[in-house]
């Protein structure tokens, strides 16, 4: 029983120590953990003043971390000063704060925020764009929708930073960051991974198949989502709300056949099962379907901003 217990404040004590070092008191982290290595010698030398100190501040930690609440207002960087939102009247979806930026390689931006209306009747393909920084497990899931006369908007879940912030996959799992939803043009999003940023991402594209039906719907439950977390701001979670989590629950709402894969979780591995469950909207046969996907050296062809997503689609 003991073990337990001990066990019960250990674990206690590293959720409490990563709440208050991500919320820039590392002071306070230190003396929490003191605290709960004394408990953890209270179990087995019957002190219960230190269990009971150990409990008293963990009641204040909870009531404290319930109390922090997401924002709207704080001063984000400028790729993610606004997000999008959209207004659906009947066929039209009119989309707010889409986000086409021409990023330079050396670090600086052309910033460009604009308006612009959709046919849902008219959207053609959806494709998902899996970005790749660090380990081949996990990758960044976009979504990109083209429509017959040749325009493509991409979303995007992510965290939105503050200026100076950098991301943390620990951090986030203690209320580090706020939710964004993202619209851009590919030539901004995409191009950004896969001939920008410094070291340069892999960036891989699945077209996916799916029904007009579908595509309306999880365009509809796109906009929508975007047009909640702007009223009503939410926290990103590394797990339970983050760029693939996120979608997959979207999708649940008008497809609730859809059944969940590991791969949700572990974002990297999503081709297998796009494999798998026969979803790739590619003549057979698929071959190697990562190779096939992989785009970068067709993005870094490109020389006309114009030509960029029917490019990357040769």
């Amino acid at each position: 029983m003991g073990l337990l217990i001990a066990l019960g404040i250990a674990v206690l004590a590293f959720w409490g120590f990563g709440a208050i070092w991500f919320r820039g008191l590392p002071v306070l982290g230190v003396l929490y953990g003191i605290l709960a290595l004394a408990a953890i010698w209270g179990v087995y030398s019957a002190d219960f003043r230190f269990w009971i100190g150990f409990a008293l501040a963990s009641v204040v930690l909870c009531i404290w971390w319930i109390r922090i609440e997401p924002r709207l207002d704080l001063n984000w960087q400028e790729a993610l000063r606004h997000t999008v939102t959209g207004q659906i009247e009947g066929d039209i979806v009119r989309l707010h704060n889409i986000r086409d930026f021409d990023w330079q390689a050396d670090g600086t931006v052309n910033a460009r925020w604009y308006d612009d209306d959709f046919r849902l009747s008219e959207i053609a393909s959806v494709d998902v764009i899996l970005s790749y920084w660090d380990s081949p497990r996990i990758a960044h899931t976009l979504v990109s929708f083209g429509f017959q006369d040749g325009r493509y908007v991409t979303f995007s879940v992510e965290i939105r930073k503050q200026v100076g912030q950098e991301f943390s996959t620990i951090g986030g799992f203690f209320k580090e960051y706020e939710l964004a939803f993202v619209a851009a043009t590919e030539r901004d999003i995409v191009r950004l991974r896969t001939s920008v940023r410094d070291p340069r991402e892999e960036v891989y594209l699945y077209p996916i198949k799916t029904t007009l039906e579908d595509r309306i719907d999880l365009f509809k439950a796109y906009v929508e989502r975007a047009n909640q977390l702007a009223g009503t701001p939410e926290f990103y979670h590394t797990i339970t709300a983050n760029c693939t989590t996120v979608v997959y629950a979207l999708v649940k709402q008008f497809r609730p056949d859809v059944r969940f894969d590991k791969s949700i979780l572990v974002s990297g591995d999503l081709p297998e099962m796009f494999e798998k469950r026969d979803m790739l909207d590619w003549d057979a046969p698929l071959g190697d379907v990562r190779a096939r996907a992989r785009i970068n050296a067709r993005a870094d062809a490109v020389t006309g901003a114009e030509e960029f997503s029917h490019k990357i689609r040769e």
